[in-house]
């Protein structure tokens, strides 16, 4: 049986996407506090600390902003991948696979656009492998997320 696409609204989209991105943001964050755990003295928050000392000058690892700000920019890389996710559907490629190409890509795109310039300044803020590593299986989770089966509330 053929499947029926039904165009969603715009405001459907947005609160759909900042869910999926919060979700894909929160599994990144997870990864890279393992990665922090694992190989960073650990200490399982020196990325967050370091991208949060980078913007309110606080140096060290207690402050949330890093969080903060990595949760709000992914909200906004979700609601980017869902205007993008037609382009996938179009390939027939899976969410799944889709929201991975699109996290690898964010990850590129943020490592050459903003922590390779960083690298002298900060030069263990964050590895290239492991931040592409990372932002996949976040990518990965919020087309996980997007792709599941919804079931709409019938009215009869």
């Amino acid at each position: 049986m053929a499947q029926i696409y039904h165009e969603k609204k715009l405001s459907e989209k947005i609160i759909e996407g900042v869910v999926a991105g919060l979700i894909g943001g929160a599994v990144m964050a997870v990864v890279m506090i393992v990665i922090d755990f694992a190989f960073r003295n650990a200490n399982w928050n020196v990325t967050f600390g370091m991208i949060g000392s980078l913007v309110s000058n606080v140096n060290g690892t207690k402050s949330p902003v890093g969080m903060v700000i990595h949760l709000l920019l992914w909200a906004l890389i979700g609601y980017g991948f869902t205007m993008y996710r037609p382009i996938f559907r179009r390939f027939n490629i899976p969410l799944v696979l889709g929201g991975a190409i699109y996290g690898l890509l964010v990850g590129l795109l943020v490592y050459v656009l903003f922590l390779a310039s960083l690298r002298p300044i900060v030069p263990s803020l964050v590895g290239a492998a492991l931040l592409m590593l990372a932002s996949t299986i976040g990518g990965a989770a919020m087309g996980f997320w997007l792709g599941r089966p919804q079931t709409q509330a019938r009215t009869g």
